[in-house]
């Protein structure tokens, strides 16, 4: 739970201080997705935690967002049973395709379809997953 709630404060001070919101990291979902597969017991709580977080930030459609945090939590819970999610390789790609989806997701809500929002989708996946191996450290 401290993953998750240490990723939820660095997404907000990221989220403040970043002038373009397509190069702030998705760290509310790196720290969801790596807060289930440690204690996937939690994931109730873990994703009720993030998708509050996520309803507060979000402009629009709240309700929606917080419901795609707690599926996306019990998502991750449900693959924890059948792969093996301590394989960094495994978290690595649940967080990437956690990321693309919950992006494809809040840009299909706002109506934001683009040739250049998919490229700032793509950008934004990218730069997130590339911090999992450096949380997952922590």
């Amino acid at each position: 739970m401290r993953l998750l709630l240490g990723c939820l404060l660095a997404h907000a001070l990221l989220a403040d201080l970043a002038a373009w919101p397509w190069w702030v990291p998705n760290l509310t979902v790196v720290g969801l997705v790596l807060a289930v597969v440690r204690r996937p017991e939690r994931w109730v709580a873990c994703s009720a935690l993030a998708g509050l977080f996520a309803t507060l930030c979000a402009v629009r459609v709240p309700g929606p967002i917080f419901v795609s945090y707690v599926v996306l939590g019990w998502t991750v819970r449900v693959i924890g049973t059948q792969w093996d999610t301590n394989e960094p390789r495994v978290r690595f790609l649940l967080v990437a395709a956690a990321c693309l989806v919950t992006t494809l997701y809040a840009v299909w809500l706002d109506g934001l379809w683009s040739l250049a929002i998919l490229g700032w989708i793509v950008v934004h996946t990218v730069v997130t997953t590339l911090l999992v191996p450096v949380i997952q450290r922590r």
